[in-house]
């Protein structure tokens, strides 16, 4: 079970985010987009912002690069004068960082980390160092909206993060979108993006109330860290709330049926109290449907576990606005009322 040994401090309008890019070098590639992302938390937020020296670094895949994108974590955490830190963007290559990181740095200075996506390596080595890791917003993606930042994320951002809770429920946003609207579009910065008009969450069986802590993030990374000293283990899915979502690389239902299948084999449907399934970027209805299907086979029918909980159709997706999920944070679910609430809080 995962068990945490620390807690960080909250944020406030003048905190200071440092930015680093663990992976894919889009401050680089699109730095129309990363400026916005920027702008956005200074004007909605008030933060101060410091990038680390290779942030903006063009990505050349080499070993250099990945010991350089190293070095900008530890500055990170080591800097006193930084109070969180948000990572870029996501890409498919942080696993590569993992054998290079100083647990003494980290542990010696536990602070936010928020991110998604491939930041799933970062946020899963954090937690079980014992520190709670941030599913949410990246600098490109989450907060680099070109119409500006909706009332509802801002309020959910400002009431996670800023507020003295000790429960929060999350709210349910009236509007989504998988629209990422072209970063490489001259007119970026001007459009807006396509909306839809949200819906309940998906009750798929199990029982009604649950409560676990919070464990998860992209499936295609967790699958990357298997049988590595940095994966998810049988011991760390015990009393567990199990998120998942997928990348816009848009895998397969067939794929995540054969990855779950993996974890019952496992023994972690014997842990796992609960899984929560985020938004699907790019699927279609009918395709979003099989996804759904297939867990509920696996678990229910498959593995004969009319227990777990399951639950669809959360904002924690590569769609906007996304929750931000404090993983290794005690989590009850309510299907009968679908909510989500966090019952202890990752903050000092």
């Amino acid at each position: 079970m995962i068990k945490l040994k620390y807690k960080v401090k909250r944020l406030k309008e003048g905190s200071v985010i440092g930015v680093v890019s663990p992976s894919w070098s889009g401050p680089a590639s699109f730095p129309h987009v990363y400026e916005k992302g920027l702008e956005n938390l200074k004007k909605y937020f008030g933060f101060k912002i410091k990038e680390f020296s290779n942030t903006r670094m063009q990505y050349d895949g080499s070993l250099d690069y990945v010991k350089k994108r190293v070095k900008d974590i530890h500055d990170a955490f080591f800097d006193d004068s930084v109070d969180a830190i948000f990572l870029s963007i996501g890409g498919d290559d942080a696993i590569r960082l993992l054998p290079y990181l100083d647990k003494k740095i980290i542990e010696a200075h536990p602070k936010i980390v928020m991110g998604f996506s491939d930041s799933t390596n970062i946020l899963i080595y954090l937690v079980k160092l014992g520190i709670p890791a941030f599913h949410g917003p990246s600098i490109m993606a989450g907060f680099a909206e070109p119409e500006g930042l909706s009332e509802e994320f801002v309020n959910h951002f400002r009431t996670f993060y800023f507020d003295n809770w000790k429960t929060y429920t999350y709210p349910r946003y009236k509007n989504w979108t998988e629209d990422r609207g072209g970063w490489s579009d001259p007119d970026f910065l001007n459009r807006k993006k396509i909306y839809k008009e949200n819906t309940a969450v998906h009750i798929l069986g199990g029982n009604i109330k649950s409560e676990g802590i919070l464990i998860g993030g992209c499936i295609e990374i967790i699958e990357m860290l298997k049988g590595t000293e940095f994966g998810l283990t049988k011991s760390d899915f015990e009393n567990s709330a199990f998120f998942l979502e997928t990348s816009e690389d848009k895998p397969s239902p067939d794929y995540v049926k054969c990855a779950l299948r993996s974890y019952g084999v496992a023994g972690a449907f014997n842990g796992i109290q609960s899984i929560l399934i985020g938004k699907s970027r790019g699927y279609t209805d009918d395709e979003y449907k099989k996804l759904e299907e297939y867990i509920s086979t696996v678990i229910q029918k498959e593995f004969n576990n009319s227990r777990i909980s399951i639950i669809s159709n959360f904002d924690i997706g590569h769609t906007q606005p996304i929750w931000i999920l404090p993983i290794g944070i005690k989590t009850r679910i309510d299907s009968e009322n679908k909510t989500i609430e966090l019952v202890e809080s990752p903050f000092k």
